[in-house]
Order: C-alpha cells, then sequence, then structure tokens
C-alpha cells in the first residue's frame, strides 16, 4: 500500500522513529507493545510502506506521545496519503524519482536563489547592462 507520496511517507516515518527513540524503545519492543510484527514498524518508519491515520494513533499511544499538536500534525500527514497528488494517475509513466520531485515541489511554500555575480532575468530591467 504505497499511495502516499514517497516524500510524505519517509517525512512521517522518521518522525515516528524520533517518538519512538525519545520513549526508549527498540522498534521490536514498539511492535510488541502494539501487538504488530516488527517489520510492519520498520516499514512504516523507513517510508516503504503508507500508514493510515489510526496506525499513526496507535505507535503515538504506545509511545506516550501526549502533545495534542503533534499527534495532530502526524495524523494529518497520514491522512494526506488518501487524497495521493495529481500526479498519481501517471505513476506508471514517471519514476519514481520525478515522482519524489514533483512532490517536493508541490509541498514547497517558496523558492530562494543566490546569484553573486547577475541579476536574476525575473528582476532585470531595461535599465540593466546588456539588454
Amino acid at each position: 500500500m504505497q499511495h502516499m507520496p514517497a516524500v510524505r511517507r519517509r517525512k512521517l516515518g522518521t518522525e515516528l522513529r524520533r517518538q519512538r527513540d525519545l520513549a526508549g524503545l527498540t522498534s521490536g519492543e514498539a511492535a510488541r507493545l502494539v501487538g504488530w510484527h516488527q517489520s510492519k514498524v520498520s516499514r512504516i518508519e523507513t517510508g516503504r510502506s503508507s500508514v493510515r491515520p489510526e496506525d499513526v494513533a496507535t505507535l503515538l499511544d504506545a509511545y506516550g506521545v501526549g502533545d495534542p499538536e503533534l499527534r495532530e500534525l502526524l495524523d494529518a500527514l497520514a491522512g494526506e496519503g488518501a487524497q495521493g497528488g495529481w500526479w498519481q494517475e501517471y505513476r506508471e509513466v514517471l519514476p519514481s524519482t520525478y515522482r519524489d520531485f514533483i512532490t517536493l515541489e508541490t509541498d514547497a511554500r517558496r523558492a530562494r536563489t543566490l546569484e553573486t555575480t547577475v541579476v536574476p532575468g525575473l528582476l532585470q530591467t531595461p535599465a540593466y547592462p546588456g539588454n
């Protein structure tokens, strides 16, 4: 079940692993606490498989995470996977690295550029030397 874009899966998995580490648990101990196989916890944390919002809540309960803002954020991140992106219908023709790039681009909130010797084209005016 890999409907959630890979970048979101990895971000969610990384945060879940961080919370597990903060709780002082190994992935095997966490799996036993929630009644899963250790490989399921590992696949979630590495972003190799999607995770349902209910599973996120189960893990956070096992890790003793009570911060409502963090729980809401991670729940929303897991819930976004069901929506997918506009590019999902092109999965069969887009390479996975390109799908990751599209996901990053879609999630971006700003773009920055640094030009040390040239004024970027969009900022050039008719008075700029060379125009």
